[in-house]
């Protein structure tokens, strides 16, 4: 479970916590950070949900509508998986937070990574 002592109240925080110079520190935020024509993908999508995310302008668009469903309270401190190439690294780590509707509790294990080396 997420200690709600410590952590992260955003993705960006905990991304240059973790990742030091491999990131933009001077970024305001999570979409700041990504390349102009980055991809994030989620494999393991249900059928009817967004599967890609092509740009930062999608980003932006994306994270502002699941804004109006979910709140994220606390991102806990990551565990940093090095590979065996370049630059390349897997974070894991917890997210909980509430549905905005009915107040039901969310709770996520999740895994990011920058396959390429490059972030976003």
């Amino acid at each position: 479970m997420v200690d709600r002592t410590a952590g992260f109240a955003r993705f960006s925080d905990m991304l240059k916590h973790s990742l030091g110079s491999l990131v933009d520190q001077t970024a305001e935020d999570f979409v700041a950070m990504m390349a102009p024509d980055g991809v994030m993908e989620f494999p393991y999508a249900p059928p009817d949900s967004v599967r890609e995310i092509k740009g930062r302008m999608a980003l932006s668009s994306y994270l502002s509508r699941l804004g109006e469903i979910l709140a994220v309270d606390r991102l806990s401190e990551p565990q940093i998986h090095h590979t065996l190439t370049p630059n390349v690294v897997i974070l894991e780590f917890e997210c909980a937070g509430r549905a905005l509707k009915t107040q039901r509790p969310y709770y996520q294990r999740l895994f990011w990574s920058n396959p390429t080396g490059h972030f976003l």
